[in-house]
């Protein structure tokens, strides 16, 4: 009786032990290898472009980039002198939905910066890239466009903000509570405006519409969870109140001032200057 518990004891531990083994070495396996072979490799620091290339990948690394062969093992795939360049980054993006951000990523863009969407959106993509659910570039989200006129929907997501609903987002103590209400839903970046918007009828984007005041207190209350603001801001008034008031970025800048600029600079405060769309607005 004895005899056949201490068998079965040992029958156990030597599987147990085994599957230690298998266990261990299976951590200690290197990560898989791929090489792209025959790669047309974009320098875009000195724009030239290395032909005939090898990149090595291992696991989530880039390890090499290189002219000599595949190494032994590696999954290889011939790239037929097809180009490579780094993931683009576009720091101002309005995507709402999977397929636009799959659409980006398909694009060439690994990282994108929301700009302000409604329902947090962008929250929820940044998650579901994050958890590997979707296919996706990195989000880095804002939640709603800090402005006087709040997209509707804010008060949809936030009904204790109802109050705001006919006076709108128009001084500190809004502001404060509008951010308050971002931050909340872990957003990255504070949006907000500083001038009217282009393109549109009845707006005039040199009209700024926060105070530098009102833009400090934002700022401010970004601040309190270190999350950075970035301001849309064409009118030179309104831009130089958002760089005065500490914003990390200026978003259009079509008026922006020398004067404005040259503080830019000496502060550290981006200008992405969404070029392409306002070339179109022109």
């Amino acid at each position: 009786m004895k005899w056949g518990i201490l068998r079965r004891m040992r029958r156990i531990l030597g599987s147990l032990l085994i599957c230690g083994c298998v266990a261990s070495l299976s951590a200690q396996r290197p990560p898989d290898t791929i090489a792209l072979v025959n790669a047309s490799v974009v320098n875009v620091r000195t724009g030239t472009i290395a032909a005939k290339s090898t990149v090595i990948i291992r696991g989530s690394t880039i390890e090499a980039i290189t002219t000599a062969a595949a190494p032994a093992g590696a999954r290889v795939i011939d790239l037929k002198n097809r180009y490579v360049v780094p993931g683009l980054i576009d720091a101002h993006v309005h995507i709402a939905s999977v397929p636009q951000l799959r659409a980006a990523l398909e694009s060439g863009v690994t990282t994108v910066r929301s700009a302000g969407v409604s329902n947090y959106v962008d929250v929820g993509m940044r998650e579901l890239v994050k958890k590997g659910y979707v296919a996706g570039p990195d989000v880095l989200a804002a939640g709603y466009h800090v402005r006087p006129s709040i997209a509707p929907e804010m008060y949809l997501d936030f009904p204790e903000l109802g109050d705001l609903l006919a006076s709108g987002i128009t001084n500190g103590d809004g502001i404060r509570r509008a951010v308050r209400a971002n931050l909340s839903r872990g957003v990255d970046w504070i949006k907000a405006l500083a001038t009217e918007r282009a393109g549109t009828p009845d707006t005039d984007p040199r009209k700024q519409v926060y105070s530098q005041e009102e833009l400090r207190i934002l700022v401010t209350e970004a601040a309190t969870r270190d999350v950075p603001v970035m301001v849309h801001a064409h009118g030179a008034e309104g831009a130089d109140a958002a760089v005065r008031a500490g914003v990390r970025s200026i978003e259009h800048g079509t008026y922006l001032t020398d004067e404005t600029l040259q503080l830019m600079a000496k502060q550290g405060t981006y200008f992405d200057p969404t070029a392409d769309i306002v070339n179109d607005l022109a």
